[in-house]
């Protein structure tokens, strides 16, 4: 009689786990704490809405010119977790970025070898430019989990030449497509990939099936992503690319100023979210692995780093730090190849452990203030601005829900909330109220147009009629009704307008 052995866990795997452990503590650690912010609300109520009618607002999203995969997983998490949306909606990044996590130790194991493989690991896990976007509802962390993939499929696909890696790459490309107009980034980097590394593997008599199995891929792609054209409201991505690239003619202008802008901004979040030492790292991994391994590999480092970032810097009319989050998996594989390098001519175990500390320590303090103290964490300017002191910030909606509650619930049940169009106010009331049935929530103002001289056609005889704004912190002095209540925000400056018509 045969006896089970017991499968007993192997080192690499009990470091994975633990990787995976310490990750799932950082992400959950007060994960509601950062308030709801204007691009999470807009995701979650789409998701909410999808949630109560899939039918007729499966699509909801692209009538804002974005695609739509996300908000569906956004729309999942919300049908099993309406109770406390906020939560539910940022565990998609959290799951993301765990997939991220295993998927860079499979990477950087294909590459060079698992310990590259673990370092790489370890700088997701601690990197602050991860840990804020793994801890929010936005599309990013999903996104650069696809990329990852991209990248991790296409070198098993140069090193095998086997199809399913092909097949998989299209796959994953598709769902990029279906996710974010920036995934265009990985239809070009993707095959960039693939023959370059055959160039490096000296596999070049592959190189006919290998281009077959590319151009498999992208048909597989264009599948998935034409899923979206089902609707006609896709016709609202370009316009909505429009609002954020500059046209041909307009960069043939040569905006000096704006590249300038741009270029200068890139290196300041690289300071404030990568930090000297991994810079140095990053720097160090770059001229080793240049000397070692030679240029292909090099390249096709600095191709999935550089390309996508000098295409911000040359065309974004709008650019924040996350546009270019994927950039992440490069970056942190030429910091860990440098890690291990310096490690493998540090001979005292106590030099190496101080080495390690001293090079982790700045991305681990500011982890911390991310974690405990949001408000005091040293975030890029514009960062700030979106999460904490702007007007996409969330700090002052409950407040402004405590009050409608207290205010006006206890005392007229049935309530018309007026906002204006497409802002944190409109999106987010709707997932504070959403057991309240007796209110309705109106968008009635334009953001980047004048209010209106008179709202006596906003009175109705039988409920209460409040106006809350947010984006205009003024009313017009011909305006009879009186401004009820100011919620402050964060910045003093700023507030909710609670205004009884």
């Amino acid at each position: 009689m045969n006896k089970k052995q017991k499968t007993k866990l192997s080192k690499s795997e009990f470091i994975l786990i633990i990787l995976a452990l310490f990750y799932l503590v950082s992400r959950l650690t007060n994960l509601t704490l950062l308030p709801i912010f204007n691009d999470e609300a807009m995701y979650l109520n789409w998701g909410r809405l999808i949630a109560g009618d899939f039918k007729n607002n499966l699509w909801i999203s692209l009538t804002d010119g974005q695609q739509p995969l996300f908000i569906w997983l956004v729309a999942l998490s919300y049908w099993f977790g309406a109770s406390n949306w906020l939560w539910m909606g940022r565990i998609i990044s959290v799951m993301a970025g765990l997939g991220s996590l295993l998927s860079l130790f499979l990477l950087g194991k294909e590459l060079f070898n698992k310990r590259i493989g673990f370092w790489l690991a370890t700088l997701y896990l601690i990197s602050p430019f991860i840990l804020w976007y793994d801890r929010l509802t936005i599309k990013d962390s999903f996104l650069n989990l696809l990329a990852i993939l991209v990248f991790y499929f296409s070198v098993r696909q140069a090193k095998t030449n086997f199809w399913r890696y092909s097949l998989f790459s299209g796959l994953v490309l598709g769902m990029a497509l279906l996710t974010k107009s920036i995934a265009y980034f990985f239809v070009g980097l993707y095959p960039l990939t693939v023959f370059l590394l055959i160039s490096f593997l000296k596999k070049k008599r592959e190189g006919k099936s290998q281009l077959i199995k590319v151009l498999a891929a992208y048909i597989l792609a264009g599948i998935v992503q034409a899923t979206m054209y089902l609707s006609p409201l896709s016709q609202n991505i370009g316009p909505k690319n429009a609002v954020f690239l500059l046209s041909f003619a307009e960069i043939f202008h040569f905006p000096l100023s704006l590249w300038r802008n741009n270029l200068y901004s890139t290196l300041i979040w690289w300071r404030d979210y990568y930090q000297f030492p991994l810079l140095f790292l990053g720097l160090t991994g770059f001229i080793l692995l240049l000397k070692n391994k030679g240029k292909i590999l090099t390249f096709i480092l600095l191709s999935w780093i550089l390309l996508p970032i000098l295409f911000e810097i040359l065309t974004a009319k709008i650019y924040i730090p996350r546009y270019f989050l994927f950039t992440f998996t490069s970056s942190a594989i030429l910091a860990a190849y440098g890690i291990e390098e310096i490690i493998k001519r540090l001979k005292n175990k106590a030099l190496i452990f101080s080495f390690v500390f001293l090079a982790l320590l700045p991305s681990l303090f500011l982890d911390a203030q991310m974690l405990f103290a949001p408000l005091e964490a040293k975030l890029p300017q514009v960062e700030r601005w979106q999460y904490i002191n702007g007007w996409p910030s969330g700090f002052g909606i409950e407040k402004l829900v405590n009050y409608l509650k207290s205010s006006y619930l206890a005392k007229n049940p049935k309530l018309l909330i007026i906002t204006e169009k497409e802002t944190l106010v409109s999106s987010a009331l709707p997932l504070y109220f959403k057991n309240y049935p007796q209110i309705e929530i109106k968008r009635e103002f334009e953001l980047e147009e004048p209010l209106p001289q008179d709202t006596s056609y906003l009175k109705e005889s039988d409920r209460s009629v409040v106006i809350v704004l947010h984006h205009h912190q003024e009313i017009p002095n011909s305006w009879q009704g009186k401004v009820v209540a100011l919620i402050y925000r964060y910045d003093p400056q700023l507030k909710f307008l609670v205004i009884k018509p």
